[in-house]
């Protein structure tokens, strides 16, 4: 599983944190508003596309899965699945 053990979206995750930091770093206000929108998008596919289907597909383990791991932001914690 890998590091979706901790983030369900660690890929999109690691684009958002590059962004922002050029964003910081560069102090760049186009690269940071783009940071923005890649959020806002992302965050309704998921909420509005990816998730429903994903349950729908998986039933009753992805929704175990969604309830212990977060979208976005790491746990500490790794996934364990219930048996």
């Amino acid at each position: 599983m890998g590091p979706y053990k901790y983030c369900r979206n660690p890929m999109i995750t690691g684009v958002l944190l590059i962004l922002a930091g050029e964003g910081l770093f560069l102090n760049a206000r186009p690269i940071a508003v783009w940071a923005v929108m890649f959020s806002l998008v992302n965050t309704a596919f998921f909420i509005f596309k990816e998730e429903p289907d994903m349950l729908e597909r998986f039933g009753e383990p992805y929704a175990q899965y969604k309830k212990q791991v977060p979208r976005w932001i790491p746990n500490f914690r790794p996934y364990k699945e219930i048996q």
